[in-house]
């Protein structure tokens, strides 16, 4: 059964060289596990009440991590319109200093291995452009992100697409 994270938005097979043969490779592979991590469907749910009441979407992330039991991971949503092109959001709290929409999960450790983990974000319709054109697509793209001492490095990568009144 996965781990729900709720979200506030404000948010190896190893190589081996040299001699040993076949044994060596054998012995190396059932100590370390190869990692690998996924993302499911994203699932989405509209017309979701907010804290504050607001009308949102819910967007839930589900992730299996594998081989990385006690890391820390987090999931990032990307906003962008149906040609690709970032949006920035008309509410303060929903852009990166770049300007373009985004949302981060808290970070969050690996506790098992695999371990499944629902990155959940709730997004106030009010935080999408408004559209002289009226309904447009959103295309969000999903990050599954490993941090670590040596930074951030990508473990899996998905996108989803729906509508919103503009």
């Amino acid at each position: 059964m996965a781990r729900l994270m709720m979200v506030r938005i404000a948010c190896v097979v190893a190589a081996l060289a040299g001699a040993g043969g076949a044994a060596v490779a054998e012995d190396a592979a059932k100590k370390e596990a190869p990692k690998s991590s996924t993302l499911g469907e994203i699932r989405k749910e509209h017309g979701v009440a907010g804290p504050d009441g607001r009308a949102s979407v819910r967007i839930v992330a589900p992730a299996e991590v594998v081989g990385l039991q006690g890391s820390t991971v987090a999931c990032v949503l990307f906003f962008e319109d149906a040609a690709g092109k970032p949006l920035t959001s008309p509410l303060a709290g929903f852009n990166d200093r770049a300007g373009a929409m985004r949302a981060v999960s808290a970070d969050t450790k690996v506790a098992k291995d695999p371990d499944g983990i629902d990155f959940a974000f709730l997004v106030p319709y009010a935080a999408f452009p408004r559209s002289p054109a009226g309904k447009y697509q959103v295309d969000v793209r999903v990050r599954l992100v490993l941090r670590g001492a040596a930074g951030t490095s990508l473990l899996a990568e998905t996108h989803t697409r729906f509508w919103v009144e503009g």
